[in-house]
């Protein structure tokens, strides 16, 4: 009992967070996670709330609140102008400029800020970026080469060395664009494509056509794609990620698993196989079976719906 009371009494005299020096407090609120860090800024405490907001503002999360702050109208001011115009035979023709020609008109400055703002926290800087153009409505919008998030990435990722980082990052809109849609973010039949539109499996493709990277849908995208996705923390918001990047949000799945192959003829197991071909090389094999377990629902339902239409014959 003397030992509680002694620990009780230490605790008392201990000073709190508000009664360090700004200076400290702010240097603290650095190392915490960025959300965190933003939460303290809308604190009650006077002390506490300056100090996280200076840590937002001025210290180390400065770059990443900037780009939340002010990279919308930068970037957006680069990709005005579509067109320019060639003289071809005597005539003007007019073409899309191509992300090289458009982020010429960014200054050294912006460029400096976003490459910081991604190195310090890339999933929390996509997620922001995603939001410009995926807007709360969630209306359906194609993919297009020359958004402001491929833009973006096509700055930060010049190159197809940085999909891991770009698929990282992915994983945090996955989740919180597909919660904020009111559906699972997992592979589902129930889910119409039109409901699954402007998930960030979309960021994957505009930022390869953007960078000119050619990957094989049927051979090379599944293993680098697939290697890269072993770090997401949920396997099966992983497994929805894939089945999102598929033309018609993995109709194609289905369409050769119940009528593809060279004659027309259903393909056994061919969705489960293709969901191992991503995962093949994971070293987890307990996330390995949690990311194939969704298709093999699909896999069954597929299976039985070609049961249920042979019986009509």
């Amino acid at each position: 009992m003397a030992a509680l009371r002694a620990h009780k009494s230490s605790q008392e005299r201990a000073p709190g967070f508000g009664a360090l020096p700004q200076e400290l407090q702010i240097r603290c609120v650095e190392f915490l996670p960025l959300v965190e860090a933003a939460s303290l800024a809308k604190q009650l405490s006077k002390d506490t709330r300056a100090a996280a907001r200076r840590a937002l503002t001025r210290g180390r999360w400065r770059p990443v609140c900037e780009v939340a702050k002010n990279a919308q109208a930068t970037i957006e001011g680069v990709m005005g102008h579509k067109e320019v115009y060639n003289l071809v035979d005597g005539a003007n023709v007019a073409r899309t400029r191509t992300w090289q020609e458009r982020l010429a008109g960014l200054s050294d400055a912006s460029r400096a800020l976003f490459r910081e703002a991604w190195a310090l926290e890339p999933a929390e800087v996509l997620f922001t970026i995603n939001f410009w153009t995926r807007p709360c409505t969630w209306t359906t919008t194609a993919a297009r080469p020359t958004d402001a998030t491929s833009l973006f990435l096509s700055l930060v990722e010049p190159s197809i060395d940085g999909l891991g980082r770009v698929v990282a990052a992915c994983e945090l809109s996955h989740r919180e664009c597909a919660r904020r849609a009111g559906h699972s973010g997992r592979p589902s039949l129930a889910e119409h494509a039109a409901e699954r539109a402007n998930l960030p499996c979309d960021t994957i493709w505009s930022w390869f056509w953007a960078i000119d990277a050619e990957l094989s849908v049927d051979t090379e995208l599944p293993s680098r794609l697939g290697d890269e996705l072993e770090c997401w923390q949920d396997p099966a918001q992983a497994a929805g990620f894939v089945w999102d990047t598929s033309e018609e949000y993995g109709r194609v799945w289905l369409d050769e698993s119940m009528s593809g192959g060279e004659d027309g003829e259903r393909i056994p197991n061919f969705i489960i196989d293709r969901a191992r071909a991503y995962c093949s090389r994971w070293e987890d094999q307990v996330k390995a079976a949690a990311f194939i377990y969704p298709f093999m629902q699909i896999q069954l339902a597929a299976d039985e719906f070609e049961h249920d239409v042979s019986n009509w014959d």
